[in-house]
């Protein structure tokens, strides 16, 4: 009775473990990435975004201050051996402007406060991280 029990016990802890390694990253870093559009855009043109890596589509997305649309963002775990890039095509008033958002090479540093990325999209071109330097021009 005492064997079955241990092994009904384990078997569930098996479970539980499973359950949260499908849930967090194993053995390496969660990233956020986050486009945020600044009002400097203003309210007429929309900010059109297609993001991509090198395993996965994140599709095209639209956003447009009018309709109080200002943020994108997802999350996913470093590639295991440690080289995931995340690049994005941006497109709003007639110019457009493709870059990686995300470089495992360098985004170590450049996103270490809470594994965040966070691209501010103006008028003049993308900030990093609330950094007043202009990272990319349109």
């Amino acid at each position: 009775m005492a064997s079955k029990m241990n092994i009904v016990i384990t078997q569930l802890a098996i479970l539980v473990v499973s359950a949260n390694l499908l849930e967090a990253c194993f053995l390496t870093t969660e990233y956020r990435v986050l486009i945020d559009l600044d009002l400097s855009l203003g309210f007429v043109y929309p900010l059109t975004i297609h993001c991509w890596s090198g395993n996965e589509d994140l599709g095209t997305h639209m956003m447009y201050l009018a309709d109080g649309i200002t943020k994108y963002d997802w999350r996913f775990c470093e590639n295991f051996i440690g080289k995931s890039v995340y690049t994005c095509e941006f497109w709003w008033n007639g110019k457009d402007k493709t870059f990686q958002v995300f470089n495992s090479d360098t985004s170590d540093h450049d996103c270490a406060a809470e594994s965040t990325c966070t691209w501010h999209v103006k008028k003049h071109g993308f900030y990093l991280n609330g950094n007043d330097r202009r990272s990319y021009k349109w």
